[in-house]
């Protein structure tokens, strides 16, 4: 269990909901759990079987330690407790991809799995579809995620300020249902705004919503410098050069994307 957050407001009705839900599923467990140390909703469980805490304090099971993040990815000792499992080495980006292989560590370590088979695997894995896709085109860096909560968010722009500390890093994000929107306004405000430049498409509805009282245009006047990108004008993105785009979005954001490479193959050709 790497978080609890509130989610999914046309559904839950706050936090201690997704709460319930998540010790919901912890009961259901026969072995163990393995969660993030940090997370206070977490650190409640009340569950029947082991809960291994992972994170990089020392009041964890399983620390991350000696952490180093670069342009070329990210590396950690990892303890279980005070003695040393291992050295490994990453080719992902963020914090959070430092704290989901420790998880991983921690299992397989748990399982009896060696760290040098541990750390050769973990080597080997260069992430999955939609999250942090990095395309070039031009003298672009595309990158495509799923991101639509604020916490995952800050995960992929922390993660492109790694891998990308002397460039320009401009967000793309299409809004996810207004219920999402309404509840998280500020806090996607704050953390798009910690992006070099912040672009906000019309608004995803779902299956279960149709409508709200709250639009792109809303969310982009919290954001300094925030602007509402239309899909037929992708001109305000062909003014960055030797830039990242950061698209982010669990809709149809990557119409988007297909647009403005379009366009920046015809502007650059």
């Amino acid at each position: 269990m790497t978080n609890i957050d509130f989610d999914h407001p046309d559904y839950y009705t706050g936090i201690e909901d997704v709460y319930d839900a998540f010790e919901t599923e912890g009961k259901q467990v026969k072995k163990a759990i393995f969660a993030w140390g940090d997370d206070q909703w977490l650190r409640r469980l009340d569950v029947d079987v082991p809960v291994y805490y992972y994170g990089l304090k020392d009041t964890d099971d399983f620390i991350a330690r000696n952490v180093q993040r670069g342009p070329a990815g990210s590396e950690f000792d990892a303890y279980h407790k005070d003695d040393l499992i291992g050295h490994f080495k990453i080719s992902l980006y963020g914090e959070h991809a430092v704290l989901n292989s420790l998880a991983v560590v921690a299992v397989a370590y748990t399982e009896h799995l060696s760290a040098s088979l541990i750390a050769r695997e973990l080597a080997t894995f260069d992430g999955v579809k939609r999250r942090f896709s990095e395309t070039d085109v031009a003298d672009m860096t595309v990158i495509d995620d799923y991101a639509h909560h604020p916490s995952e968010i800050k995960a992929t722009l922390d993660a492109a300020r790694q891998k990308f500390p002397d460039k320009e890093i401009v967000a793309v994000f299409q809004p996810h249902t207004f219920s999402r929107t309404i509840a998280y306004l500020d806090e996607f405000a704050d953390i798009l705004g910690t992006a070099d430049h912040a672009f906000i498409t019309p608004i995803f509805s779902s299956a279960r919503e149709k409508s709200g009282s709250v639009s792109a245009e809303d969310l982009a006047a919290k954001i300094d410098g925030g602007k509402v990108l239309q899909l037929d004008n992708m001109q305000p993105l062909l003014e960055f050069h030797d830039a990242v785009l950061v698209f982010m979005g669990a809709g149809d954001v990557q119409k988007y994307e297909r647009a403005y490479e379009d366009a920046l193959k015809a502007n650059r050709s």
